[in-house]
């Protein structure tokens, strides 16, 4: 199996797991304990950094760019941290935060990437075009400022279902309207770049 279906299939368990984890405690949060769903949510989130790690951030050689996993540990530990310190307060207020840390935690390190170079968009662009010339970083920086604009945005309004909303609308929210507004970015930005690539052309 090649790294470009290697990496599609990890892409897809951690969709999976993440479509899936707001129903299952939706489910669970009555069948079990907030503990044992505690532990599920520490199980998800590692598999979702291994996966992720796995699918972008391993060691490879693109056009001499050296992409640096260990960039993203520092903001990656920090956002665990303040996670884990909500654990104390209310386990089941816990296990609803978990959307709220994927996004915070995605918009740390995306900004990170944009902080110190080079940026996540343009990681996984060169892994298709190794050759993306000065114009094509800048795009891929302004697309991750966009990621994370996104993802503060979408863990505001996660955090909001978790404080203020009822666990029907933490589901839905989570569960369905975050992952469609993901998909309209993703046309969107798709729309972008082939215009941008016409232009260019």
């Amino acid at each position: 199996m090649s790294f470009q279906s290697n990496r599609q299939f990890l892409l897809l368990i951690s969709v999976l797991i993440g479509i899936s984890y707001p129903f299952l405690v939706y489910l669970g949060l009555g069948a079990v304990s907030p503990g044992v769903l505690l532990m599920g949510i520490i199980l998800a989130f590692v598999i979702r950094l291994m996966i992720y790690r796995a699918a972008f951030f391993s060691k490879i050689e693109v056009s001499g760019l050296r992409l640096r996993p260990f960039q993203f540990i520092p903001p990656i530990v920090a956002l665990i941290a303040m996670g884990a310190s909500a654990f104390f307060i209310e386990a089941e207020f816990a296990v609803r935060l978990y959307p709220v840390a994927i996004s915070y935690t995605f918009a740390a390190v995306f900004l990170w990437s944009v902080l110190f170079p080079p940026t996540i968009v343009e990681m996984i662009a060169r892994l298709k075009e190794p050759d993306l010339g000065q114009s094509g970083i800048l795009y891929t920086r302004n697309v991750t400022i966009l990621w994370i604009v996104f993802f503060l945005f979408n863990g505001s309004v996660a955090y909001w279902t978790v404080c203020f909303g009822s666990l029907e609308q933490w589901t839905l929210y989570n569960g369905l309207i975050s992952y469609c507004f993901i998909g309209l970015l993703f046309s969107m930005e798709m729309i972008v770049r082939r215009f941008m690539k016409s232009r260019n052309r």
